[in-house]
């Protein structure tokens, strides 16, 4: 029986899985679940880049907002002008005072319930110890 010039180790295993086997698969997740594997790859590259002193000029544009192609056989670039934003903003804020409301009217419901059960504790008459009996 011929031997193998080299074996491989535990770590080897674990470094060429790390290295080329979990990309692999990561990427076939993605294309599993529609999206583009590749480009989550690349935009997480950008950000790391970003952030660490690379292209500082990644700050979006006051004019537009751009948003991700939900189709990435199109080549279309789009765009949603600032005054949606804005109305989208307007929504998120109206639904923050709705939820502002709901929070202060739990918290008034909880400090009732607090003040309502000290009464109870206050008027129930304390229970007399309990003797042994032998």
């Amino acid at each position: 029986m011929a031997t193998r010039p080299y074996k491989t180790t535990g770590c080897f295993r674990f470094v060429f899985f790390m290295m080329i086997l979990a990309p692999l698969a990561y990427i076939g997740a993605s294309y599993y679940n529609g999206q583009d594997g590749l480009q989550n790859i690349k935009n997480l590259f950008h950000k790391v880049t970003s952030v660490f002193g690379g292209n500082k000029s990644s700050q979006p544009s006051s004019t537009s907002v751009k948003t991700e192609n939900p189709n990435p056989n199109q080549n279309s670039d789009h765009t949603i002008p600032v005054s949606s934003a804005a109305t989208d903003e307007s929504e998120w804020q109206s639904k923050l005072a709705t939820k502002d409301k709901e929070i202060n009217t739990l918290i008034q419901e909880n400090l009732d319930l607090k003040s309502k059960l000290l009464e109870c504790e206050k008027s129930k008459t304390p229970a007399s110890p309990k003797k042994d009996v032998k």
